[in-house]
């Protein structure tokens, strides 16, 4: 979809009320439907730059990465740090999703001199403050990896507005899933849905997501699987999928699952970017001196490991993942090779190492 913004006067806002957005502008909608959107490119000089930065998000989650990256890009020399710390974030991610490694790379370092510069500013600055933490959560969030040195950041997180704190609480629910809590995360969920009501559709979609991952975590498919769908009817109504990628290997192969039952045209283009968007992952990782024992496996391989690791049995795998059990041992066999290791309970000392 080459959709963009239908007018600029949606965007447009107070000073306070576009600063109080960063860095996540678009989790601030109320409402979206597909016709709030339309190819607009010359009203591009016209918008704010907190609208800006909301149309390269935007576009990110439909899969205009190329066009992200563009629009991101004139934003990086703001004047405003806040601005230009956003959109510095926004045009990482958007690189790794194409699968550019270094240019993610060298923005990571930016963002890192700028964040934690921004964590010095909770009094003088709280806008740079609250950004600072947003983009250095969203920079771990991408990498896998805890790499910043968070202040204090209870006061900044209350401060936030609705969308972002319920996005707040969607990039919790992750660390927590990540470490094997999936029931609190289910908890954290819970709370921000509850925050939100039925509105603000891009961070309710998420927490959908974050829900998804969690039941999956603990065996309970069926509930995975209404959490999944509930997120995809939010997500398909304004054309977004990139959600469903950068959360592939968190959804534990409920996409393929979904659409290995529904639509397998849509699959493939989560899969097609789902490799893209892996080896991005695995650049940067390989750039930052971190493991890439994981970036070895593709995002199938991966899954099924996972899976394994849970205590799933190869023919539950299969099931699951719309492939026969010769292919899940098949896949077994080379992510054992790959990660060194011998059996299903040593996987642990793989799966357990994320944030």
């Amino acid at each position: 979809m080459g959709n963009i913004i239908r007018d600029t006067d949606a965007f447009r806002g107070g000073d306070e009320d576009e600063l109080t957005a960063l860095p996540v502008p678009i989790m601030e909608r109320d409402t979206l439907s597909i016709s709030d959107f339309h190819q607009c490119d010359e009203t591009l000089s016209a918008m704010s730059e907190c609208s800006k930065i909301e149309m390269s998000q935007f576009l990110y989650c439909t899969g205009e990465l190329a066009k992200s990256c563009d629009i991101s890009k004139t934003l990086l020399d703001s004047q405003n740090r806040s601005v230009a710390l956003s959109a510095r974030t926004t045009h990482m991610i958007a690189s790794v999703a194409l699968g550019d490694s270094r240019s993610a790379f060298d923005d990571l370092q930016i963002i890192k001199t700028e964040c934690d510069e921004g964590f010095a500013c909770a009094a003088s600055d709280p806008i740079l403050f609250r950004t600072s933490i947003f983009c250095a959560l969203l920079a771990e969030d991408i990498l896998s990896s805890r790499i910043f040195e968070f202040p204090e950041i209870s006061n900044g997180i209350d401060g936030l507005p609705l969308g972002l704190k319920a996005y707040f609480g969607f990039l919790q629910a992750l660390r927590m899933i990540r470490k094997g809590e999936a029931s609190m995360a289910l908890g954290v969920v819970s709370v921000s849905q509850a925050l939100l009501g039925n509105r603000k559709p891009i961070p309710k979609a998420f927490l959908h997501l974050a829900a998804a991952s969690a039941y999956m975590a603990i065996g309970k498919t069926n509930e995975a699987l209404g959490e999944y769908v509930t997120a995809r009817d939010i997500l398909q109504s304004i054309g977004a999928i990139f959600p469903f990628v950068e959360m592939n290997f968190s959804l534990l192969g409920m996409s393929r699952h979904y659409c290995g039952m529904h639509s397998s045209t849509e699959y493939k283009r989560i899969e097609t970017m789902a490799l893209l968007y892996h080896e991005g992952w695995a650049g940067l990782r390989r750039l930052c001196g971190l493991s890439d024992t994981l970036a070895s496996l593709s995002p199938v391989a991966a899954n099924v490991a996972s899976l394994a690791f849970l205590g799933w049995r190869n023919k539950e795998i299969a099931s699951h993942l719309h492939i026969s059990e010769n292919t899940v041992k098949h896949q077994l066999s080379e992510s054992y090779q790959r990660l060194q290791v011998k059996s299903r309970s040593e996987l642990r000392s793989i799966f357990d190492g994320g944030l």
